[in-house]
């Protein structure tokens, strides 16, 4: 049996060795070896609906928003280097919450993507804007139609959000449990 599991073990190394030769001897983080670079943004309506997004260059972004659509949240990832990268990276300008916009109005969000290393050395600092507008009654709605479909990764990260809102919607102070319903089979 123990020669049975170090042989799985070894074999699993191999394996490991071999996906890190293929892609740069880099393993599975590749692309997090490049330093801290912001690598998604997703908007989102204040209830968790998409909102069209498009990238307008390396570091900057359009948002657009629906005239009903009275608030948004921000989320930004970034890339982590690989351990022996000596780098922490880190990330400023990201609203913690929804934040409203009135119509017609706009913001832009500088975003901040920090790596610094963990030996003595300078951060590098990449900037990132993240422009948002709100539409105006008056104004077309085409704009503010999604033009792309999330992908199951961004959906991923909002369904905690979401579920949470769910949950404190459900629970109001007026309310009491529903009791379940009599199990037809037992009879008294």
């Amino acid at each position: 049996m123990q020669k049975m599991q170090a042989t799985m073990a070894m074999l699993a190394l191999l394996v490991h060795n071999a996906a890190s030769l293929r892609l740069g001897g880099a393993g599975c983080a590749h692309e997090a070896a490049k330093g801290c670079n912001i690598t998604s943004v997703v908007i989102r309506s204040g209830r968790g609906f998409p909102v069209q997004l498009e990238k307008t260059g390396d570091h900057a972004y359009e948002a657009t928003l629906c005239e009903d659509v009275p608030d948004f949240r921000t989320t930004v990832k970034l890339a982590q280097p690989l351990f022996d990268a000596g780098l922490d990276c880190s990330v400023s300008g990201v609203p913690g919450g929804a934040t409203a916009l009135e119509p017609g109005a706009s913001v832009t969000l500088e975003v901040m993507a920090v790596a610094k290393p963990r030996s003595k050395g300078e951060s590098m600092t990449t900037e990132t804007k993240i422009a948002v507008k709100r539409l105006s009654p008056s104004s077309d709605s085409a704009a503010c139609k999604v033009t792309r479909k999330p992908s199951a990764f961004e959906d991923c990260g909002y369904a905690p959000l979401l579920e949470k809102q769910r949950q404190q919607a459900a629970i109001s102070s007026g309310s009491a449990p529903v009791a379940p319903p009599p199990d037809p089979k037992r009879r008294l």
